[in-house]
């Protein structure tokens, strides 16, 4: 099977989780009452990784939101768009827009805890589809929300988990307005030093087609799986692309930031 799709042989295909992350929240539902935060539930969250999104609301959730997950949502569009699909990304788009356009309207914040997707409504969307503007102006990576509220979840926070090795995603950097990763757990009180490096080398599926392995592997090599193998600690990452590279080529597991403040926070 990866031959006949163009994927490296090296690579592992991903597991479908035998429970959906909205399967999950629709049998627990909000756990607190307060101000509304509305929880993007990105595709890999939903079918592969729900233990993310899990992690997402309770960090809301100690943030003081009330979290909402909209069933009506759909893929951002990203995988599409990337592969030059762009009429089928619009409709997804539009479909986005005409779903959480009424949310932000009442300044109610959409957080994502997949930066690809989020790039997507703070800039994508802005050039396929019209007055995407008042969405992407209240769409936030968790970390960049938790990063602006550290004030107010810090005293939440324990941290003892020791060193933490913090890698930022590329479309965080992109477009987000905060300190990155390493700078935001640091925040919350966490011993996080930054890798240092740029784009890990996976860049969606690139890393995954066999005529870009080696690029990738490259890439990797550079900066990222050095400042790991040497860092020691706990390995923390946000996105798809990066956790699985730094799994692939480190041999390490790293956390997603999501999950990582949910372990420590004070229960």
């Amino acid at each position: 099977l990866p031959g006949l799709i163009g994927m490296d042989s090296r690579r592992t295909l991903p597991s479908l989780s035998q429970r959906r992350f909205s399967d999950w929240f629709s049998a627990r539902g909000s756990a607190r009452a307060g101000s509304k935060a509305v929880y993007f539930h990105d595709t890999w969250t939903e079918f592969f990784n729900p233990g993310v999104g899990r992690a997402a609301v309770e960090v809301l959730e100690a943030t003081g939101y009330e979290v909402v997950v909209e069933s009506r949502r759909v893929c951002c569009g990203r995988p599409m768009i990337s592969r030059g699909m762009v009429d089928r990304a619009r409709a997804n788009a539009e479909t986005n827009i005409s779903v959480l356009r009424p949310y932000a309207e009442q300044g109610i914040p959409i957080i994502g805890t997949e930066p690809s997707c989020v790039s997507m409504f703070k800039d994508d969307y802005a050039d396929i589809v019209p007055d995407s503007a008042s969405v992407g102006r209240m769409f936030f990576t968790l970390d960049e929300f938790v990063n602006a509220r550290a004030n107010d979840i810090s005293g939440a926070i324990e941290p003892s988990c020791g060193k933490v090795i913090a890698h930022t995603h590329c479309h965080s950097k992109a477009v987000c307005a905060d300190s990155g990763l390493g700078g935001t757990l640091r925040a919350l009180g966490f011993d996080a030093t930054d890798t240092g490096a740029g784009c890990c080398g996976m860049a969606g599926g690139f890393g995954y087609e066999s005529r870009y392995y080696d690029v990738s592997e490259k890439m990797a090599s550079d900066r990222l799986i050095p400042a790991i193998r040497d860092g020691g600690g706990i390995v923390c990452a946000t996105g798809v692309s990066c956790m699985e590279q730094i799994r692939h080529f480190s041999g390490r597991k790293p956390v997603h930031f999501a999950e990582l403040v949910a372990d420590n926070i004070r229960r």
